[in-house]
């Protein structure tokens, strides 16, 4: 059970790290990308119709995914339910918009036309980030399949002791 744990946490941990470098090349990218654009409209006349939507989509899901990691810190330092439930929540919604990000740079790979090589390395990092956030949410939830937290044992735990301090 405690190796399993621990199991679990090395893997979290190694998911967290793996999603929060993700993420930090992928503010790297968006800032050289802005510094050399001087605004959005010339992002949109070095793409194609998908551009504007990914990168709006991929800039948001990066913020939400950098505040994500923050929580997932916070659950892994805590790994108790109460932290699960914020962390979890917030690790989902960043999820979902990395899927949306994700899916309009695979619209924007199938349309194609010319796109900016930087733009190019921007849809490969968004599609990656979406399989190792995947990976990071279910390493948050490691504890419900080795069985140590539960929804019912905060309150099992509570019950027991309210019956032995009223015995």
């Amino acid at each position: 059970s405690s190796s399993s744990r621990r199991l679990y946490e090395h893997v979290a941990l190694v998911s967290l790290s793996l999603t929060a470098f993700m993420k930090e090349v992928l503010q790297k990218l968006f800032l050289k990308l802005f510094g050399m654009l001087t605004s959005l409209h010339c992002i949109v006349l070095s793409g194609n119709a998908a551009t504007p939507n990914f990168v709006l989509l991929a800039l948001i899901a990066g913020v939400v995914g950098a505040i994500s990691s923050l929580s997932g810190i916070h659950h892994l330092s805590e790994w108790k339910t109460n932290t699960l439930g914020g962390s979890s929540a917030v690790a989902f919604v960043a999820w979902a918009l990395t899927l949306l990000a994700m899916g309009f740079a695979c619209k924007e790979i199938h349309i194609g036309g010319n796109r900016m090589d930087k733009l190019k390395t921007l849809e490969s990092f968004v599609i990656i980030l979406g399989g190792t956030e995947l990976v990071y949410l279910l390493s948050i939830h490691g504890g419900f399949v080795t069985g140590e937290y539960s929804t019912t044992q905060s309150y099992t735990k509570a019950s027991e002791a309210k019956g032995a301090g009223g015995a």
